[in-house]
């Protein structure tokens, strides 16, 4: 029997996270919910700005789809919904990187060829009980359906910076 896509998906990620040891995990939101709906047009300079940066550091990323309240996001303050409306939830992109090292978080603002807008990094250290937390929640949950929330196809996830991610690196296997 066949493997299912979304299983080797999760099967593949899965296997990145357990070989390698992780520092810190990253995450990235954007405050315009059109912004996120076209990551894969940005994505690629988004990601070389964070190489560029920390040319030393391995990075796995993952795109992921979030649950945040409406008024988070610059569309709905331009519209000025009432405090109801506004307190609903509305999905969001948010780029999850797991981290060699904590890194320098670079300035998106000053990506020439578009505008970000606003947006926020969360950095939070990591050890194989988080790791191990995250891997647990991701073999029990259906990956997020990128099709239906984001314009165009993607990669789900990959990896940044490949020079440094070596055999002698060690695993929390």
């Amino acid at each position: 029997m066949s493997e299912a896509s979304e299983d080797k998906t999760k099967r593949k990620f899965i296997t990145l996270l357990q070989s390698y040891p992780w520092e810190s995990k990253l995450n990235l939101y954007f405050d315009s919910q059109e912004f996120g709906n076209n990551i894969y047009e940005y994505l690629g300079r988004i990601n070389r700005s964070l190489t560029t940066k920390n040319p030393d550091i391995g990075f796995l990323y993952r795109i992921c789809i979030n649950m945040t309240k409406k008024y988070v996001f610059s569309e709905s303050k331009e519209l000025g919904l009432e405090y109801e409306e506004s307190n609903k939830f509305t999905t969001g992109v948010m780029i999850t990187y797991f981290c060699q090292r904590t890194p320098l978080k670079p300035d998106l603002s000053r990506i020439r060829s578009f505008d970000i807008g606003g947006y926020k990094y969360t950095n939070y250290f990591q050890n194989q009980e988080t790791i191990a937390s995250y891997m647990n929640k991701i073999k029990r949950e259906k990956p997020h359906n990128l099709v239906k929330y984001l314009d165009g196809k993607g990669q789900r996830y990959g990896i940044l910076n490949k020079k440094c991610f070596t055999k002698d690196m060690g695993g929390s296997n």
